[in-house]
């Protein structure tokens, strides 16, 4: 008996020798974990899928389905990401809202607490050493069906919702909506009638998942944006959920999404990756230092801007910036000022609060339109360089309804950031949520890249643009989202005696090479425009790969003030998908227009071209191209597909005639892209 021992004792040794070298330790012992929870939870086909893991590092047909239905797989990764992290709730939350116990045997498990304790140690090592290994690992590519088909050597992505916000307003918690990335379950923050949003951090390369359903209840209609221009197709699912699935690329490109379901409020779904927020070394400034008050309860604002002039100080002395990292709480803060070589960095739910009595505030500026006091919150320096704010995760609320019911005496709109008159600038940064004006304002500045803009205005506010580009070169404002009442996404040029430019100093200056790119607007205004102050000029203006979730026009130029010109404009690839409000008596999907203001305005557009556009509403007006007091002279239209038709005349293209001067009016052509011998053709118009 003792040699039958030795000999399968023997085999046992020469066969673990074996995997050990083929497979590596790392994922022997995370098999052997994986292969004694599967055994202790008795899934249906789990050791068919397991072997085929463990050996392809592929999950089998069965697996996918159970996938599918069960959301099995995400809920395993979620428990080892917990089991990794060393995380001591002994329960996870899952979509459904249910208390999902982790994989660890109770008070009448048949194999005791001992052996359970110890799987789950082996399986937290083997993850470990399993991560260790797979660092050098290539990526291989997604499969078809969305599944990674890659070996077991690499890490699944991690879906981590930003929590810490979504405790800094505890009572905004809104549970008619529900809404999971591969299963993982979204923190809901209501905001107002209109709409709710979450924000949610996603590392790796896997595809998402994304599912969206009401909490109680049913709906017939919905609509998932910018899903038409990326050809995403959407679903409602048999259990009345909204299901949409995000390749790799189009959710680190287009990573901010609207879902509406037909009697339900929006959900506005912040998809970032994720982004490292520790720092070490010198040159770190931290406000908790400064005896800031992170509760709110007091202004913090000295502190913090002692921390920033010591930041920008050690900058300037070291040639890089000095980093102040503003941690998790909330901050009551008054206006501030960054000089040069500062970088402010948010953690995630670091929260800038405003508190919107005009006594707390600069009076910056007096908006004559709109009758109320601005401040700029947050700006540069004038005169500064090389400033970056970046924290995907943090939030600037500026507070706006309270702050305009407050009245005209006591209340102060804000512009929430303000980089004036400085120059290689970085914005990267955090959430800017009801500012009682224009949200975004880079002023006679140069060289600006501004990425990951996200601004959550009202659509029951006027003059809360999200972000207008004025007097300034060299500026790209990439993968943004924008919602307010007037036009998120604009560019203008003023004169130094108007209200919104008397404190900008120096001269006034052009609007020249400025770029939108993958941006959602929506509004009751434009979506995308430029104008209408043209009082210096405006060239080289892009807006392309960009969507319009909802209009009153799509996109345009509306010349109404001043007398320079407005030229070498284009709009590609960018998709009109509704056009349901009323403004200034227009609801079409475009319109080029010169309309002068005052005496002093009437200049001319050149050169605008549409290109790739997708119209899905036309609208209930014409669309125009009139000049009033100044000329139009050549406006393209290559590639307008009109619900569903290329345009090849003005009817296509459903524009006015009648409003058409041929004395000020000139050079409108439409070209289309088709097949065979003719790739290219115009139609006379």
């Amino acid at each position: 008996m003792s040699d039958v021992f030795v000999f399968l004792g023997a085999c046992a040794a020469t066969a673990f020798g074996y995997l050990a070298r083929h497979y590596g330790m790392a994922k022997l012992l995370w098999a052997w974990g994986f292969f004694m929870q599967g055994w202790k939870q008795a899934k249906p086909g789990y050791f068919t899928s397991f072997l085929s893991r463990f050996t392809t590092g592929t999950a089998t047909g069965q697996e996918k389905q159970q996938h599918e239905s069960e959301n099995w797989w995400s809920g395993i990764n979620e428990k080892a990401r917990l089991l990794e992290e060393g995380r001591s709730e002994d329960h996870v939350v899952t979509e459904d809202g249910a208390r999902d116990a982790l994989v660890e045997p109770n008070a009448e498990d048949a194999h005791g607490a001992s052996e359970g304790d110890g799987l789950k140690k082996l399986f937290k090592r083997g993850l470990e050493l399993f991560e260790d290994a797979s660092e050098d690992e290539p990526e291989t590519a997604m499969d078809n069906s969305g599944y990674r088909n890659t070996n077991l050597h690499r890490r699944a992505t991690e879906i981590n919702p930003n929590w810490n916000l979504s405790k800094n307003y505890p009572d905004e918690i809104n549970p008619s909506v529900k809404a999971s990335i591969n299963g993982t379950t979204l923190p809901i923050m209501a905001y107002y009638g209109e709409y709710s949003f979450t924000h949610v951090f996603v590392r790796g390369d896997d595809n998402l998942k994304v599912r969206v359903r009401p909490a109680k209840g049913d709906f017939n209609n919905w609509r998932v944006s910018p899903a038409p221009r990326l050809g995403v197709q959407d679903i409602k699912t048999s259990d009345g959920a909204v299901e949409f699935v995000l390749t790799s690329q189009q959710w680190k490109t287009h990573g901010y999404w609207i879902v509406k379901m037909e009697g339900y409020r929006a959900l506005i779904i912040l998809i970032d990756e994720e982004e490292d927020d520790e720092f070490s070394g010198d040159g770190i400034f931290y406000p908790s230092n400064y005896n800031v008050i992170k509760d709110g309860s007091a202004f913090a604002t000295v502190g913090i801007q002692k921390a920033l002039d010591d930041a920008s100080a050690w900058g300037k002395k070291n040639g890089r910036h000095g980093k102040v990292v503003i941690s998790y709480g909330k901050y009551l803060v008054g206006n501030l000022n960054i000089d040069s070589y500062t970088h402010i960095h948010f953690q995630p739910g670091a929260v800038f609060t405003f508190s919107g009595f005009r006594k707390d505030y600069r009076d910056d500026w007096l908006k004559s339109s709109a009758n109320r006091y601005i401040t700029w919150w947050l700006s540069t320096v004038q005169g500064s360089k090389n400033i970056k704010i970046t924290g995907r995760g943090g939030l600037l609320d500026g507070n706006g309804k309270t702050s305009m019911d407050r009245g005209f005496d006591n209340g102060i709109g804000c512009a929430a950031m303000v980089p004036i008159n400085t120059e290689n600038f970085e914005w990267d940064g955090p959430i800017i949520k009801e500012t009682g004006l224009w949200a975004f304002v880079p002023a006679r500045s140069k060289n600006l890249t501004i990425k990951n803009l996200k601004v959550l205005n009202r659509l029951d506010m006027g003059e809360v643009d999200c972000i207008d580009v004025c007097e300034s070169q060299n500026v790209t404002i990439n993968r943004a989202i924008g919602i307010g009442l007037d036009d998120p996404f604009s560019t203008k040029t003023w004169e130094n005696d108007k209200d919104v430019s008397r404190n900008w100093k120096g001269e006034p200056q052009q609007n020249k090479g400025i770029t939108f790119r993958n941006c959602v607007a929506w509004t009751h205004c434009f979506g995308f425009k430029v104008g209408q102050g043209v009082m210096q000029d405006q060239s080289d203006i892009l807006f392309e790969d960009c969507s319009v979730f909802n209009a009153s026009v799509g996109i345009g130029v509306h010349h109404r003030w001043g007398k320079k010109t407005a030229m070498n404009i284009r709009f590609n690839n960018i998709s009109i998908e509704r056009i349901t409000s009323t403004n200034m008596k227009m609801r079409t999907w475009f319109s080029v227009f010169v309309d002068a203001g005052d005496a002093n305005s009437g200049g001319p557009i050149k050169n605008v071209t549409f290109e790739n556009i997708k119209v899905l509403d036309i609208g209930t007006t014409k669309a125009k191209i009139e000049g009033t007091k100044g000329s139009i002279d050549g406006v393209s239209f290559r590639n307008v597909k009109i619900l569903g038709k290329i345009a090849k005349s003005y009817d296509d293209l459903n524009i006015d005639r009648t409003l058409i001067d041929p004395n000020l009016v000139r050079g409108i052509v439409v070209l289309s892209t088709g097949t065979g011998r003719r790739k290219r053709r115009e139609y006379a118009l």
